[in-house]
């Protein structure tokens, strides 16, 4: 078995940022899911895109994904830019 100790630390992380309700750990995922798709030019939601043959739907999730991290950043942090 070969041990895995970022993914490790990071599957702690993500439980601890459930149970402290923290965004900000999601965020980070997030743009580190966008860099490792621009790495690869592949991405993973519900199936495996590639950027050559899924062009569209490849940035549209990246593009997505970017979203969604700056608003987790942003509601951790600017949580008065959303209505309550």
């Amino acid at each position: 078995m070969n041990f895995k100790p970022f993914t490790v630390a990071s599957l702690i992380l993500a439980l601890i940022a459930i149970a402290m309700g923290w965004y900000w750990p999601w965020g980070i995922l997030l743009l580190k899911w966008i860099w490792d798709s621009f790495s690869s030019g592949e991405t993973y939601f519900v199936e495996k895109l590639n950027r050559e043959e899924n062009a569209v739907l490849f940035w549209v999730i990246n593009l997505m994904w970017l979203i969604f991290a700056i608003a987790a950043f942003a509601y951790e942090f600017r949580p008065d830019l959303f209505p309550a």
